[in-house]
């Protein structure tokens, strides 16, 4: 799986060390900040190689993306991308964007959970019913092929603005390493 920020390197940003204290002693989280009324982060997803339940079956997938975020330690539904039909190797044009408002630090992990749509007749895209710490239900029209996460400080700071990350199998869904 590929994530590439969608931001050039030479557009403003600033970032502040993470272990920077307040007045009080309290560690700061670090923020990320860009010019006024662009999005405070954006990027698109890819996957390569994936693997369908069986081997006839021509995948037809979609990413979840949920967000932890560092203070509140809670997974959080945040959206999803659109559905890709018959390519093991899908590239999702809906990239995914944090808006100058939202709350999102270099700590801030971000977990994306990549599914197979097995009956697109029914309302599939609408996964923030779903746990994110069980596999959805087969009767729900879609099965877990796999999960990753990284924090939002990763991303930012790789050469490239690009990581590939690794689908790991349902023993993530309880982790969020």
């Amino acid at each position: 799986m590929e994530i590439k920020e969608e931001r050039s390197s030479d557009e403003a940003r600033q970032f502040f060390p993470s272990s920077q204290l307040d007045s009080l002693g309290e560690p700061q989280l670090t923020s990320i900040q860009r010019i006024a009324n662009e999005p405070k982060l954006e990027f698109s997803l890819a996957c390569k190689d994936l693997v369908a339940a069986t081997r006839d079956r021509k995948l037809t997938t979609f990413i979840q993306v949920s967000v932890l975020h560092p203070a509140e330690h809670i997974l959080t539904w945040y959206s999803s991308t659109e559905i890709v039909e018959g390519t093991k190797d899908p590239l999702f044009l809906t990239g995914v964007t944090f808006p100058p408002e939202y709350p999102i630090y270099e700590e801030t992990k971000i977990k994306l959970t990549v599914y197979d749509v097995k009956d697109k007749s029914q309302d599939t895209v609408r996964t923030s019913v779903l746990s994110d710490y069980k596999e959805p239900r087969a009767d729900v029209g879609q099965s877990f092929l796999g999960c990753a996460t990284f924090r939002v400080g990763d991303l930012v700071k790789s050469k490239e603005h690009q990581l590939t990350l690794t689908l790991r199998n349902s023993s993530c869904l309880s982790s969020l390493g």
